[in-house]
């Protein structure tokens, strides 16, 4: 007959007497072990040592090379003071297996707030007295709870949380659609300037030029509405619907005004070199031969300029744009291009250097800074005048605290003596509106670009 085999303890793996099946264990922590298989009959007795204060008596091990068993009491459980005790036998078991921080042997899956027991609590393996107070097990009602206090919790109002920081809290990025050194630019990197001290951020200003202005303002129009992406554009962002009916965003809804800065007078301005005195010169040379005309690209503020005039004097031509301003200047100047019609910021330089000489301005009223200069329809071109508006502009759905306080430091920096300097040496007239009142403008303008271009049969292709 074969001999009796003796259970075995895999964990320390030796022959042991095996103890009586304890009621007091935590059964919710009984089950698999991550990464091991299903838990013996052995090694689950062997957690029936971590019981409740004074539901039994320690139980005495050997040397801790040769454990023995002591069953404990099954005397009803005294009210306990919510914490569990670590016997020496789990302890020695847990300074065997690891060292520091580590896992204790029951499953982090079932029992996580057992998860981790530090063994530097744990007493060295001699003390067979020793015992640690670890925290106590959660049952799963608990776990439950905990997981509805968790989720409740998630979807809180903002005002029952933590204050998310004061607007702005970071650096705000600028967009100007145009390229460097061009009114839009000039003007928005003057306002720019003078409104970060007041919001406590600095303003990183990224130049996204192309297609009229539509490039940069996609950008923004797609950006998150909280503030720290704005717009710095001009006129030719009501235009572009007209020219640009296919661009990824809708200017009117999905960009909202906050400030003008005020308006820019765009000049006409030709060659010195060609000898061409006023509009009326400029019209008996379109009558001989074609003229060309440049811009910062098709649908921009110095196209819509050109183009109302042009229409208005009844004049065939060929437009020629240009990725910015300063570019198609540097053409005109040159002479191998008859005429622009582009902001003074932008024009002012070539014509005190004498090689632009300006023929009329396309506002109703004449410049300060060029007050020798007629208006289009002073010099006989009714419905000539176009309004090149300088603004800043963000997101539709920007909050509107956030809107106000733009407003109120556009308007703050501008009416002090130094910016308002800087700005009407650059040929910028006031022109204060509401956010209200600045979204009402562009939807006007929308709408009348859209009808011009129809009655004309313009191609801005």
């Amino acid at each position: 007959m074969a001999p009796r085999r003796k259970p075995t303890n895999r964990l320390f793996n030796r022959t042991i007497r095996m103890p009586p099946p304890v009621l007091d264990t935590a059964p919710q922590c009984a089950g698999r072990r991550p990464g091991r298989g299903t838990v013996g009959p052995a090694r689950r007795r062997m957690r029936s040592h971590i019981v409740r204060p004074d539901a039994h008596e320690s139980n005495g091990y050997g040397p801790a090379e040769t454990p023995t068993w002591s069953p404990p009491r099954t005397a009803p459980r005294p009210r306990s003071s919510g914490k569990l005790l670590l016997t020496s036998g789990l302890a020695v078991m847990l300074h065997r297996r690891r060292a520091g921080l580590r896992r204790n042997p029951l499953s982090a899956t079932r029992c996580p707030q057992l998860a981790a027991v530090p063994c530097a609590a744990v007493r060295s393996a001699g003390d067979l007295s020793a015992t640690e107070e670890i925290p106590t097990m959660i049952s799963r009602r608990t776990l439950l709870q905990w997981s509805g206090a968790s989720a409740a919790t998630a979807i809180l109002p903002a005002s029952a949380l933590a204050q998310a920081p004061a607007w702005p809290a970071r650096p705000i990025r600028a967009i100007v659609p145009f390229t460097p050194g061009s009114t839009t630019d000039v003007i928005g990197r003057i306002v720019a300037e003078a409104i970060s001290p007041g919001l406590g951020q600095p303003i990183v200003i990224e130049n996204r030029s192309g297609a009229g202005g539509t490039i940069g303002t996609a950008v923004v129009a797609k950006s998150e509405p909280d503030g720290y992406t704005i717009l710095l554009n001009a006129s030719a962002h009501s235009a572009a619907p007209a020219a640009f009916p296919d661009a990824p965003y809708n200017a009117r809804t999905d960009i909202a005004g906050v400030a003008v800065f005020g308006v820019v007078p765009n000049v006409i301005v030709v060659a010195a070199e060609r000898g061409i005195k006023s509009l009326k010169d400029l019209v008996a040379a379109g009558q001989k031969s074609e003229l060309s005309y440049a811009s910062a690209g098709i649908g921009s503020a110095t196209h819509w300029a050109a183009e109302r005039w042009r229409l208005s004097a009844g004049l065939k031509g060929t437009h020629v744009p240009y990725k910015g301003g300063p570019e198609g200047l540097a053409d005109v100047a040159a002479g191998r291009v008859d005429f622009m019609a582009i902001g003074s910021t932008s024009a002012l330089p070539f014509i005190k250097a004498g090689r632009l000489i300006g023929l009329a301005v396309t506002t109703r009223q004449r410049s300060a800074l060029f007050p020798e200069l007629p208006t289009t329809i002073e010099a006989g071109f009714p419905d000539s005048d176009y309004t090149f508006w300088n603004g800043l502009l963000v997101p539709a759905k920007t909050p509107p605290a956030v809107v106000n306080r733009l407003h109120a430091e556009v308007m703050k920096a501008i009416k002090t003596p130094a910016v308002a300097e800087r700005l009407g040496k650059q040929g910028l007239e006031p022109m204060p509106l509401t956010p209200a009142e600045f979204d009402a403008l562009i939807a006007k303008e929308i709408a009348a670009n859209i009808a011009i271009v129809k009655a004309a049969g313009l191609k801005f292709g």
